[in-house]
């Protein structure tokens, strides 16, 4: 995980879990195989911190100049980015994409 991002409603900072990666990584993997084998997600991890982000243009104090930014809990985004990874390779691997699929996928640019 990126370690500059920020910390979502669990507080747990990005450096501490790549510092603790060896030590959570087959408990976290345990986990996630239980959300997976049981088709749910933890409420606590659909919590985000909501914090609004100036667009950069108009007045300040004009709360339409703000766009919303959410950020989830950590493992959230590791559960996700986990998610993400095995369907994708689950699909490519069963050449279920389309060949002209091009959004979403790297090196798949429609310039």
């Amino acid at each position: 995980m990126p370690s500059h991002k920020a910390t979502g409603t669990d507080g747990i900072d990005a450096r501490i879990f790549n510092a603790a990666a060896p030590a959570i990584s087959t408990p976290l993997s345990r986990l996630i195989n239980h959300c997976i084998d049981t088709s749910s997600f933890p409420s606590i991890w659909k919590l985000a911190k909501v914090t609004p982000l100036y667009k950069g243009q108009g007045k300040k104090d004009d709360m339409n100049n703000y766009r919303p930014i959410s950020v989830l809990p950590l493992f959230s985004k590791v559960f996700q980015k986990h998610i993400n990874q095995a369907l994708y390779s689950y699909l490519k691997e069963s050449k279920l994409l389309y060949s002209l699929q091009s959004g979403f996928r790297k090196s798949h640019s429609t310039e």
